[in-house]
């Protein structure tokens, strides 16, 4: 018996051993992940605090004086065109410059110092009187001229192709200039 007790022992040592190594290894690869996991959380916090680099957008909108108003809205700087262009669009929306349910297809800014807006026909629909449609062109036209630096002109397009004008008041067949005359001083 005093050998078989002994033999017992004897095994069940290696088997402590070979426990406490696996316990060991299994620390240390809690200890290397939770390292990482608090590195990359110092990496997220130091750039939260660093400000990110700002780009401007402008909204000229009208609180019913026949002239239009600044609003400037910063962005962060690379914010594809297409964002920029549905913010502006939303917050006219906001100021009930254009229709609600107005979308914008596509915009398109080529070399020839034109931005294209393809807006979809809601644009059209609601019929708004000559003085709410002057507001309505300009406020576009002067926001995306303001916003997009390196553009001049604005052709608006409707479901892809030009009209002639939203209601009878401005004529939108071709591209449009900024119009300073409507801004307030």
């Amino acid at each position: 018996h005093m050998m078989d007790s002994k033999f017992n022992n004897r095994k069940k040592t290696p088997n402590k051993r070979l426990i406490l190594l696996i316990i060991l290894a299994v620390i240390f690869v809690l200890i290397l992940l939770f390292n990482k996991h608090i590195s990359l959380w110092q990496k997220d916090t130091i750039t939260d605090i660093v400000p990110f680099e700002k780009s401007e957008i402008f909204i000229c909108y009208s609180k019913n004086t026949g002239k239009l108003e600044k609003k400037k809205l910063e962005v962060k700087k690379g914010v594809p065109e297409k964002e920029r262009a549905n913010i502006i669009l939303r917050e006219l929306r906001k100021e009930k410059i254009i229709p609600e349910n107005t979308l914008l297809h596509e915009i398109v800014s080529s070399g020839d110092d034109t931005i294209y807006l393809n807006l979809s026909k809601d644009i059209i629909e609601e019929k708004p009187d000559s003085p709410q449609e002057i507001i309505m062109v300009y406020s576009i036209v002067n926001s995306f001229l303001l916003s997009f630096k390196d553009s001049r002109k604005v052709q608006i397009l409707v479901e892809g192709r030009p009209v002639h004008t939203i209601n009878g008041t401005v004529y939108t067949y071709k591209p449009i200039e900024y119009n300073k005359y409507l801004m307030e001083d």
